[in-house]
């Protein structure tokens, strides 16, 4: 795409805020209008921007973004873009199916606080509640006549807001962190042979699951526990030393397409990870709560077909090589 005039000033000034993602692939720029500026009436031009970038180092993809810059001064943005953890945040995503998690979850926020869900009273939700929330967002799906991905513009400001509130705190690390929980009837892990399994799923069969513990020390998969298995089995808190892992992490839908396209198996017209040839070069794959929010249910193509990520429904980690080091202890009620 060539860019003429303010076109070239706006990338070239976005392209300044996106060092460590290489030279992003832009696909769309378009002035909107604005008169709102921290409650002073002024002259604004958004410049939405539209990219798809690879971060050479973490060898990960973001997309998305809309950018706000004063309409006289293209040398530097109101608001810069945000990196967390080596992921890129987008303010507002434009012209893209949401995940029908995502969806449920915006119009629970909406029942919640109307309209126009302010980003401080979603600043004010623990970690434990927004979590349970997304959780519950997921679970509509065994309820909801239809549950699938499709653009929904009219939520666009709740889900910024959200997305906001996701990037703060322990719910927008996006790290794997030790100790994690696990809930099994055995205190000494089982052997992990990974299979890859029926096409109707894109889960790794035969993978050790674990997730990441709440602030409050509650496991992520707290209530998937309950709704799927009961009360049989029992919380374990799973130690080991992270930094060997070789991980792959999940925390948008170009995450997930990557891991495809790395790795492709294709069946029954469907596209999906060839999890035991993954096994050979990864030992675990994470699922972030951003990505359990915005990539399950969100049909991505690739050029083996479409791929479709479900039934994982908790941040969530697959392991398929357990580290040397890893311990099960039994936590304490």
């Amino acid at each position: 795409m060539r860019f003429t005039g303010w076109r070239n000033d706006v990338l070239n000034t976005f392209k300044k805020h996106l060092d460590q993602w290489g030279n992003p692939q832009v696909r769309q720029v378009s002035p909107v209008r604005s008169t709102e500026d921290s409650g002073r009436v002024v002259s604004l031009t958004r410049f939405t921007v539209r990219i798809s970038a690879r971060n050479p180092v973490s060898d990960r993809y973001a997309e998305g973004s809309s950018w706000w810059l004063p309409a006289r001064h293209y040398s530097r943005l109101r608001q810069p873009p945000v990196h967390l953890r080596g992921r890129l945040v987008a303010d507002h995503v434009v012209d893209r199916v949401r995940s029908p998690v995502f969806i449920e979850l915006c119009l629970i926020m909406r029942d919640f606080f109307g309209d126009a869900v302010p980003v401080r009273q979603l600043a004010d939700l623990t970690d434990e509640d927004l979590y349970e929330h997304i959780v519950f967002a997921g679970s509509l799906q065994h309820s909801r006549h239809e549950f699938v991905a499709r653009p929904t513009p009219e939520l666009d400001g709740t889900a910024a807001a959200v997305l906001r509130r996701l990037s703060t705190g322990v719910l927008g690390d996006t790290s794997l962190r030790s100790p994690q929980a696990r809930f099994t009837k055995d205190a000494t892990p089982r052997p992990v042979h990974v299979t890859d399994g029926s096409a109707r799923t894109d889960k790794p069969v035969g993978a050790l699951w674990t997730s990441s513990f709440l602030p409050g020390g509650t496991s992520m998969w707290q209530w998937g526990e309950g709704a799927e298995f009961g009360p049989g089995r029992r919380l374990f808190t799973t130690t080991f030393d992270p930094t060997g892992v070789r991980l792959f992490t999940i925390d948008s839908p170009a995450d997930y397409e990557h891991l495809v396209r790395r790795y492709p198996h294709s069946s029954e017209g469907r596209a999906r990870v060839h999890w035991s040839r993954a096994a050979e070069d990864l030992d675990a794959v994470h699922l972030t709560v951003t990505g359990l929010l915005t990539a399950q249910h969100v049909p991505v193509r690739t050029p083996h077909g479409t791929a479709l990520l479900t039934d994982w429904d908790a941040e969530s980690t697959a392991w398929l090589h357990l580290p040397a080091d890893l311990r099960m202890t039994p936590t304490p009620p």
